[in-house]
């Protein structure tokens, strides 16, 4: 199974949220806050980041935390049950 990573892409408009699908899986479409989850192969990330900033309807890419979100938690509740 490949490694993918998320991607949240800020669009200036929602009507051509549908072209990102050649990028990756679209998993999430934001109509009212206009910004798309986007999943993309771990091993072209940085490519497929650069070719999405090019796009004129997108507004800026981010890689979103939630693997180093994870850690973090796991890293807490360790401390936690450690303290009690």
């Amino acid at each position: 199974m490949e490694k993918r990573t998320e991607l949240l892409v800020s669009l200036f408009s929602i009507k051509q949220a549908k072209t990102l699908q050649r990028f990756g899986d679209v998993r999430y479409v934001s109509r009212r806050m206009r910004y798309a989850i986007l999943y993309v192969q771990q091993a072209d990330v940085n490519k497929i980041m650069r070719e999405l900033n090019q796009l004129r309807m997108v507004k800026k890419v981010d890689l979103v935390p939630t693997k180093t979100l994870a850690f973090q938690f796991e890293d807490l509740n360790q401390t936690v049950e450690g303290a009690g």
